[in-house]
């Protein structure tokens, strides 16, 4: 029987690590070459808590308890040193700031303060942000879940700390609107919950001319001149509510005669026959012209042809 044979990648190097500080959770990026197979970082003796090989030449570590000293990284080829790294006996965060602080599901909410290292949770009132990103050692941002009212807390290794003052806004819904077919001037009525903290109203994506939270559950909009069919909106803080079914009636102009009691709609620039009289004769008609949906209307020219057969 021949005896195996195992090729082993040459041993690995470390050039370079950044940051050269922080304390545990905190995020080393190590820059060397050899690095795929790595079965262990170590921060001044003590394992990291997790590793990820991004590629031959990179790997992002997450500092465990760690003590300052060599950064070392070991594969089955051998083990890279490089000494100067500092462990931070990371203190508790702190909240300086918070904006907004109102908001709804989705929102984005920015959290200054200080010691933002190895953060492993934020909630709002109580309930967990459904995301956050830490910028900087001082910032992060972090979108509300469901939420509720109450308390901002952020957590890290080194503790944590909450700061009162968030108000959730829960997102609106329309349930009804009427009339559902209006045209520009004309006052809708939108029926729903949570009409709070209120900032816009729209139909068919166009906002309205002015509105009134009449209540949580009811607003008058007033439609403006350039309307659009589609979706009722109203827009708070807590979100968007739409419901469809929205119909922006365009405006039209009715001319009226004597022997035309209904009216005829007409369209721009269109002329207008109002009859004809024979050699002799004489007819006397009155002509009414209606502005319907606040049309511009402007009489052009009056032109009185006598035709002679």
């Amino acid at each position: 029987m021949k005896a195996g044979f195992f090729f082993l990648a040459p041993p690995p190097t470390i050039t370079s690590f950044a940051p050269t500080s922080t304390g545990a959770g905190g995020t080393i990026v190590i820059t060397g070459t050899n690095l795929t197979g790595a079965v262990g970082v170590n921060f001044g003796g003590t394992a990291a808590s997790s590793f990820t090989v991004v590629s031959p030449t990179t790997i992002n570590a997450v500092v465990g308890g760690g003590t300052s000293g060599i950064v070392s990284l070991a594969t089955l080829s051998g083990t890279a040193f490089l000494p100067g790294f500092t462990f931070v006996v990371q203190q508790p965060p702190t909240i300086t700031s918070i904006s907004p602080q109102v908001g709804g599901s989705g929102t984005t909410v920015f959290i200054t303060g200080t010691n933002f290292i190895g953060v492993s949770s934020v909630t709002f009132g109580g309930v967990e942000a459904t995301s956050f990103n830490t910028l900087s050692i001082t910032s992060l941002s972090a979108k509300v879940g469901t939420g509720a009212s109450g308390d901002v807390t952020v957590t890290t290794p080194g503790g944590s700390v909450t700061a009162t003052g968030f108000t959730y806004f829960p997102p609106p819904t329309v349930t009804s609107f009427t009339p559902t077919s209006a045209a520009a001037g004309d006052v809708i009525t939108i029926t729903g919950t949570d009409f709070t903290n209120v900032s816009g109203v729209q139909f068919g994506g166009v906002p309205a001319s002015s509105f009134t939270v009449v209540s949580a559950t009811s607003i008058t909009a007033v439609l403006s001149p350039v309307g659009a069919s589609g979706n009722v909106s109203v827009l708070t803080a807590g979100g968007t509510g739409s419901l469809a079914g929205f119909t922006f009636l365009l405006p039209k102009i009715v001319v009226k005669d004597d022997d035309n009691n209904a009216g005829m709609d007409i369209s721009s620039n269109q002329i207008i026959d109002l009859g004809s009289i024979f050699p002799g004769e004489s007819i006397t008609k009155t002509v009414s012209i209606s502005n319907v949906g606040n049309a511009l209307l402007y009489v052009i020219d009056v032109d009185l042809t006598h035709r002679f057969q």
